[in-house]
């Protein structure tokens, strides 16, 4: 019976669910961190290790999301280098109808 279920999907539509949770769990990340050293930086009241703490915080979270958005560019441009297009198997369209669908039945996805 698993098999089967395994062997129903096609390699596409896979790689869109893997990309949709990638995107989601990044994000989610992103946020929690970013509402972590806000926290952090208004309740500093002044204390200079407390808002540079604070400050990093936000600078990290906003780089490793830009290093997550470099790093799909990086795989597409290293898989065309070697004749694999990655990129053909992810439709954005998809992925934002599939993270739609989430925010929208979050059960369904957490079973």
């Amino acid at each position: 019976m698993e098999s089967d279920i395994i062997q129903s999907y096609d390699v596409a539509i896979m790689a869109n669910y893997w990309f949709a949770y990638g995107i989601m769990i990044a994000g989610l990340l992103a946020v929690f961190y970013i509402m972590i050293a806000g926290f952090s930086l208004i309740t500093s009241m002044g204390k200079d290790e407390k808002i540079k703490k604070g400050i990093n915080g936000i600078k990290y979270v906003i780089m490793g999301l830009i290093i997550i958005i470099l790093s799909f560019f990086c795989v597409s441009v290293i898989g065309r280098l070697f004749g694999l297009d990655f990129v053909k198997y992810i439709d954005m369209s998809e992925v934002v109808k599939i993270i739609q669908e989430a925010g929208e039945n979050p059960d369904q996805f957490l079973k």
